[in-house]
C-alpha cells in the first residue's frame, strides 16, 4: 500500500511539473487574427479553440469580398469541414503571425514605387515582396513591444490534426498534384536534387502558437537582450536529418496518384520534372498546347465553348512561380525552432507538436494526395474501384496513342534518310 502511494504521489509531482505553459500563457487572452479566412488561418483558429479552452475572446479581421458580407464569410470559415469536430465538441478562439531565411530582421526597402519591377528588385513576386514589407515595419516600428516574425516553408495539407490530408486550395505544389492526377500537367520545371522545403499546415500551426508563447517569455527574461533590439525570427522548414528532395516527392506522388485514380482524370498520369529551360518549353509546346488547341478546335465544332487554352495560362502562372523556388536550393536557419522544441514541456509537445525530424513523409504524402483527391476534386474515396477501372482504359488509349505517335516519328525518320541518300546518291 505504502508503495502504491509513494507511486501515485511521484506521479502527482511529474503531473504537476508536466503542464502546459502554453495553455496557461494564453488563459484568459484577447487575440487578434488577421488571414483567418485562409488556408493556414482556418487551422489556426481551429487549434486553438481545441487546444486553448481559456482564451477569452478571438477577434477575426475580416472584409467583404466577392459580393459577400463579413457575416456570411465568417460563417463559412466553420462550415468547412475542418471545422467538423470542433463542432462536436466546443466553442471558443486564438492568435496568428505570418511570414514568408537568418534569425533577425534585416532592412529590406529603400526601393522605388512607381515602377513594378523596380519595386520588386530581388523578390520573385508579390506575394514575398509584401512579407518583406510587413517585416520591415515590424522591424522599424515595434519598439519594446514582445514581437517575433515566424516565417515557414511551402504550407501544404494537415498531417494528423484535426483530420489527415485536410486542403482547400491549389496554390504551389497541391495544383502541380492535382493537374498531373487528372492528366493535365505533364511536366515541371524544377531540380530533382534540390530539397522540397514543404511543410504541413497543422505542424506549422503549432510552431507558430508555439513561438508566440516564446516570444513573450524571451521579452521578459534576460536569455534575450533588449537592448540588442534583435527580433527572433522562427524559420519553420524540414530539418536536414529528415528532408525529401523535389525528385522524391514526384516519384512518391506519383506512387499514390496511380493508387488512388480519380474519376475526374481527362488522361493517364504521365509526369516528369527537368532543369532544362529548352526543354520544357518544348514539352509544355507538345504536352499541353498542342493537345489543349486540338480539343478546343473539337469544342467549337461541336458548339461548346473551349476551356483548356485558358486552363493551362492558369496552371503555367502556377509553374512559374513554383519553378523560381524549386531550382534552387534554400538555406534556413532553423536554431530558434529547435530550441524552442527543445524547451517545451512533454505535455506541450503532445499538444502542439511539430518536430519535422519525425515527420513520415511516406504517411503524410499518402494523406496528402488522398485530401486532394477527397477535398478539391471532390471525388470521394469510395469511387476508387470505380476510378481503377476508367484508369485502365486511360493507360491502354495512353500507351496506343504513344505506339502511333513512335510510328509517325519513325515514318519521319525513314523519309528524311531517304531524302538524304537520295541528295548524297545525285
Amino acid at each position: 500500500m505504502t508503495k502504491q502511494m509513494d507511486e501515485m504521489e511521484t506521479k502527482n509531482i511529474l503531473d504537476e511539473k508536466d503542464e502546459s505553459n502554453i495553455q496557461k500563457f494564453f488563459d484568459g487572452s484577447n487575440i487578434l487574427i488577421t488571414g483567418g479566412t485562409g488556408f493556414l488561418g482556418k487551422i489556426l483558429i481551429n487549434k486553438l479553440l481545441m487546444s486553448c479552452p481559456g482564451i477569452n475572446i478571438i477577434y477575426l479581421l475580416v472584409r467583404s469580398k466577392k459580393n459577400k458580407s463579413v457575416d456570411t464569410r465568417v460563417d463559412e470559415i466553420f462550415d468547412d469541414p475542418v471545422f467538423e469536430i470542433l463542432k462536436r465538441n466546443s466553442t471558443k478562439y486564438s492568435f496568428h503571425i505570418k511570414g514568408i531565411a537568418g534569425d533577425c530582421l534585416k532592412p529590406a526597402l529603400g526601393l522605388s514605387i512607381y515602377d513594378r519591377k523596380i519595386l520588386l528588385g530581388k523578390w520573385p513576386n508579390t506575394y514575398t515582396f509584401t512579407k518583406a514589407v510587413a517585416e520591415d515595419v515590424i522591424r522599424t516600428c515595434s519598439e519594446q513591444i514582445p514581437v517575433g516574425v515566424f516565417r515557414p516553408g511551402i504550407v501544404i495539407s494537415t498531417y494528423q490534426d484535426p483530420v489527415c490530408g485536410w486542403i482547400d486550395n491549389f496554390y504551389g505544389p497541391t495544383g502541380v498534384i492535382a493537374g498531373a492526377g487528372t492528366g493535365l500537367l505533364r511536366t515541371l520545371r524544377c531540380n530533382p536534387k534540390a530539397v522540397a522545403n514543404m511543410v504541413p499546415v497543422d505542424l506549422c500551426v503549432n510552431s507558430m502558437i508555439a513561438a508566440s508563447w516564446d516570444i513573450y517569455e524571451r521579452h521578459n527574461s534576460t536569455r534575450a537582450s533588449k537592448a540588442s533590439g534583435n527580433i527572433p525570427v522562427y524559420n519553420f522548414c524540414t530539418t536536414s536529418e529528415n528532408q525529401l528532395t523535389w525528385g522524391q516527392f514526384t516519384a512518391k506522388t506519383t506512387k499514390y496518384g496511380l493508387m488512388y485514380p480519380t474519376l475526374t482524370a481527362i488522361w493517364y498520369l504521365c509526369y516528369s520534372n527537368t532543369t532544362n529551360r529548352v526543354a520544357h518549353m518544348i514539352s509544355i509546346c507538345f504536352l499541353h498546347y498542342l493537345p489543349a488547341l486540338l480539343i478546343d478546335i473539337l469544342c467549337l465544332c461541336l458548339g461548346k465553348k473551349p476551356r483548356l487554352l485558358n486552363t493551362y495560362k492558369k496552371i503555367h502562372k502556377f509553374m512559374n512561380v513554383i519553378a523560381y523556388f524549386s531550382m534552387r536550393d534554400w538555406d534556413f536557419r532553423i536554431d530558434n525552432v529547435e530550441d524552442l522544441w527543445n524547451r517545451m514541456t512533454n505535455i506541450d509537445r503532445q499538444i502542439f507538436f511539430f518536430d519535422m525530424k519525425q515527420l513520415d513523409w511516406d504517411f503524410f504524402l499518402q494523406q496528402y494526395f488522398r485530401g486532394i483527391r477527397r477535398y478539391l476534386l471532390k471525388d470521394p474515396l469510395e469511387t476508387i474501384p470505380k476510378a481503377l477501372i476508367k484508369w485502365n482504359r486511360l493507360y491502354w488509349q495512353h500507351q496506343c496513342l504513344k505506339a502511333i505517335i513512335y510510328v509517325i516519328i519513325f515514318y519521319i525518320f525513314l523519309v528524311f534518310l531517304k531524302c538524304l541518300f537520295g541528295i548524297l546518291l545525285a
